[in-house]
């Protein structure tokens, strides 16, 4: 069930659910084109119908296989899979990129192995699929950036991209800070629920804990090669690792 929060032109959507409905939920963050390594996950958790899968953004950018990924997110949710992705800074610079037409900033910041990962899946150069265009003109995909939401809220859980501003309520969180933050921003939760977030990329390649029930899952994938994941029933870490 979506939900949007809409306070002058900061609009945050917020998708709510029931954790009780899933037999067990999985979460994990900033897998930055690493195909390989959510295919290893997938086979180590041994994904069913029944579970939920989250994913706390920046899929895309750095790593070589962003196509895949969110190819694969489409087609296990078309196959009848419980996959939730939440909005990252790097869907957000892409988003952007694709509207104003300056990839500059982006590029900056790995975009340029997006546009090559998907150039070369759909069998055109880079310098075509630029000059085309391209990006702007595959509407699934864009439409999809256009509906991921910035929080998904539980019955006992908070997960965000970046960081949630426990001075404020649900309704006022404001999209900068929910996909751009690195305050620490886990001093005050007060919200009585655990928060979740990724963006903030741990060098040793393990999950971090703080006070006040939150937990960050960005493994640094891009740097350590090896993406973390919690199962939400059992608190049991999980990781992958490339060979």
């Amino acid at each position: 069930m979506f939900k949007k929060s809409e306070k002058s032109k900061n609009i945050i959507r917020i998708e709510k659910i029931h954790e009780k409905d899933f037999e067990r939920i999985f979460v994990t963050s900033d897998i930055h084109g690493y195909y390989s390594l959510f295919l290893k996950l997938l086979d180590k958790i041994q994904l069913t119908k029944k579970d939920l899968l989250i994913i706390m953004g920046d899929s895309c950018d750095r790593g070589p296989q962003s196509y895949e990924l969110y190819k694969k997110y489409m087609e296990l949710s078309e196959q009848g899979y419980n996959i939730k992705h939440i909005l990252g800074n790097h869907e957000d610079m892409l988003y952007k990129a694709v509207q104003s037409g300056d990839d500059a900033h982006w590029y900056r910041n790995g975009g340029e192995k997006t546009d090559i990962s998907f150039s070369e899946n759909l069998g055109i150069t880079l310098e075509e699929w630029k000059e085309k265009d391209g990006m702007k003109n595959l509407e699934w995909f864009v439409n999809w950036i256009e509906q991921l939401p910035l929080i998904i809220e539980g019955d006992k859980n908070i997960f965000v991209h970046a960081a949630y501003d426990t001075t404020k309520g649900i309704d006022e969180q404001e999209h900068r800070f929910l996909v751009w933050s690195r305050d620490d921003f886990w001093t005050n939760n007060k919200t009585g629920k655990a928060i979740y977030f990724g963006h903030t990329p741990s060098k040793d390649g393990k999950i971090r804990y703080y006070v006040n029930d939150v937990c960050c899952i960005d493994t640094g994938s891009y740097n350590t090669k090896v993406l973390g994941c919690i199962n939400l029933n059992s608190k049991e870490e999980i990781y992958v690792k490339e060979d």
